[in-house]
């Protein structure tokens, strides 16, 4: 850890002094604990095609999984594709998820309907932040953050289904935990913008 600790300093130290970079939004540094991912090295990745095949184009496995709308789903399926984790409890409850999902076809697609509309925020405030931004981003935020509510009244549907479908089903912490970030005010924001 001592190794991990002097690398992310080092980084830091390059980043504000020789780029001149403002790392102000950089808060806190996290080190994802190895017992809770499967760690695979880059050979083991390039061999088993995870996220990039090597002969036939998109037959890697994330190609094959991949039906993400927006760009922050697709990250966040390539980071678990390369960093499985290790918890079966867990794994079943994701795959118990999916499966509801699957099912309430009618709600997946206002779900997926709703997610087109809201373009890559991450990217936008990353840009931002850094004052690499500019008009475009401001704009692709605005129209995002407008959309939030409506996408968590369709996540709110689902909820509910989930949660009566199933008898005895755990109710999903992860989504409700997830849908609290979206309780800033529309209009402020959109004021601010």
């Amino acid at each position: 850890m001592p190794r991990a600790v002097a690398a992310a300093g080092a980084i830091v130290h390059y980043l504000k002094h020789q780029l001149r970079r403002n790392i102000d939004h950089l808060t806190s540094l996290r080190c994802d604990a190895s017992a809770e991912y499967v760690v695979l090295d880059a050979a083991t990745q390039t061999n088993l095609e995870l996220v990039e095949s090597r002969g036939a184009r998109n037959t890697s496995l994330l190609a094959v999984l991949d039906r993400t709308v927006t760009p922050m789903g697709g990250r966040r399926l390539r980071s678990w594709i390369l960093q499985p984790l290790r918890n079966l409890h867990e794994l079943e409850r994701r795959q118990e998820m999916l499966a509801d999902l699957l099912q309430e076809t009618d709600l997946l697609a206002a779900i997926r309907a709703q997610l087109k509309l809201i373009r890559d925020i991450e990217r936008a405030i990353s840009r931002l932040s850094q004052a690499s931004g500019n008009a475009r981003d401001l704009v692709a935020l605005k129209f995002s953050l407008q959309e939030l509510p409506k996408l968590k009244n369709e996540l709110q549907k689902l909820i509910e289904r989930m949660k009566f479908g199933r008898a005895g089903s755990p109710n999903p912490p992860n989504v409700r935990q997830e849908q609290g970030a979206t309780n800033a005010s529309p209009a402020r924001t959109k004021h601010a913008l």
